[in-house]
């Protein structure tokens, strides 16, 4: 199902609030195997399965925002253990099993399938990145910091599962013309970049403002907490075309400068080998 037709902004919330988000099959397996065991399954065995899927994780999140604005509930709910202890376990598998997958809907398009895959795997690295720097920093909203990372990319993962064929000629396109900036070519097979319909659509759902000033990619913010969910991004999109990808250098220098110790400690936390050349910072 192809939504590209459109390149308004306000047409594609639109679409996409009402086409709903569906999940990795994985994830659904899991929840399946869960729902059959509900009295062993505990609170974080079920974050642990959603915090793995950025679709599961971002489904969730929505569904709570629905629950809270018919409820009574003062406070924001930012993380999947918060959601899930907020709604309970067995509502949410009693909820959330049996929902459509990824590899359903794009059963027939095995290139925009591998894409789709492509940017999760990429997100649950980001939250990897930005787990580990957030508490090597002792951040205090590390689970917050890790789910901006894991949603940080949601746009362009709906963009593969809703509008399949236009994200091929993207790719095409950033391939073709690799000096080119991206948001140049989303602006251009869009009507607007990716960042846009991320922040629109989080506000549509209601999402935690925080959560949103985190996934910003255009905050010019200097805290720390958003610049670890910017550096987690920008090294897992860079490090999945290679280790050796020249933007790797310039995340290095940025994750150094962020944890504060020198390049060859921030290699060796990724466990790779820091590149031929870098100078470590001044003491």
């Amino acid at each position: 199902m192809d939504i590209a037709s459109s390149n308004s902004l306000d047409a594609w919330v639109d679409r996409l609030s009402r086409a709903g988000i569906p999940v990795l099959r994985r994830t659904a397996q899991e929840l399946e195997i869960m729902r059959g065991d509900l009295e062993h399954v505990s609170v974080r065995q079920a974050a642990s399965a959603v915090q793995n899927d950025p679709l599961m994780t971002c489904r969730l999140l929505v569904h709570v925002a629905k629950v809270r604005r018919g409820g009574s509930a003062t406070h924001d709910i930012e993380t999947t253990e918060q959601a899930l202890l907020m709604i309970g376990v067995v509502r949410f598998l009693e909820t959330f099993t049996g929902v459509v997958t990824v590899e359903q809907m794009l059963s027939d398009k095995r290139e925009a399938l591998v894409g789709a895959l492509r940017v999760a795997g990429r997100s649950r690295h980001a939250a990897r990145f930005a787990t580990d720097w957030a508490v090597f920093r002792n951040d205090l909203h590390v689970f917050e910091i890790a789910t901006a990372a894991l949603l940080h990319d949601i746009a362009e993962l709906l963009a593969w599962i809703y509008a399949p064929e236009t994200m091929l000629k993207m790719d095409e396109t950033c391939k073709a013309f690799p000096r080119r900036r991206t948001a140049d070519i989303q602006t251009e097979l869009f009507g607007f970049t990716f960042n846009a319909l991320k922040l629109a659509l989080n506000r549509q759902w209601q999402a935690p403002e925080y959560l949103i000033e985190l996934m910003d990619a255009d905050q010019p913010g200097t805290q720390p907490s958003h610049r670890t969910v910017r550096l987690a991004a920008a090294l897992a999109r860079h490090s999945q075309r290679g280790w050796d990808d020249p933007a790797i250098p310039d995340d290095l220098r940025g994750i150094s400068d962020l944890l504060k110790i020198p390049v060859s400690a921030v290699a060796a936390r990724l466990g790779i080998e820091a590149p031929p050349g870098m100078l470590e910072p001044e003491a």
